[in-house]
């Protein structure tokens, strides 16, 4: 929950700061600090999933895949890094940017740059809300399933404190 309204306070300030423009310092660096803080929410509670997903596979499977869990997420963490460096350079040279030394940027090109660091990344958070919404997995219940997990309580009482929502 904290994740999800985060992304949505993050979208939100993002589309205010590309209204405010580029122009206003002062307002800028204001709302720029705010999404900071809001945007290192997800970005902390992101670490959280995966140990999550862990108890939850193995309660529903019996199947402890730690090892291949924490493979996936780094390797999904690199290959984000890659496509988010590679997806700028061509947002950049979409936009028209010049490169070189001293090299003179087309009119027009700081409103367009201001468009790709405000709205891009706004417009990938709100294609990430949809399924957000859908996660339904809880601390309380993730606790549960460890404490199954790890033998303090019987599949019986797991089944009995979860309701029969997994």
């Amino acid at each position: 929950t904290l994740y999800f309204w985060s992304s949505v306070g993050s979208v939100i300030i993002a589309l205010v700061a590309y209204f405010v423009g580029y122009h206003n310092f002062t307002a800028l660096m204001v709302l720029l600090a705010i999404r900071s803080v809001i945007a290192a929410v997800p970005a902390i509670l992101l670490f959280a999933f995966t140990p999550d997903c862990l108890e939850y596979g193995m309660y529903k499977k019996g199947i402890p895949a730690a090892g291949m869990s924490f493979a996936v997420q780094t390797f999904t963490a690199k290959f984000t890094a890659a496509i988010s460096g590679a997806l700028g350079a061509f947002l950049l040279g979409l936009v028209g940017f010049v490169s070189g030394e001293g090299a003179a940027q087309p009119a027009g090109f700081d409103d367009r740059l201001w468009l790709i660091y405000t709205v891009v990344p706004a417009i990938g958070t709100l294609i990430s809300l949809p399924v957000l919404w859908m996660y339904k997995l809880r601390d309380k219940d993730v606790q549960v399933m460890a404490d199954y997990n790890s033998g303090v309580i019987t599949r019986d009482e797991a089944e009995t404190e979860l309701g029969g929502r997994y």
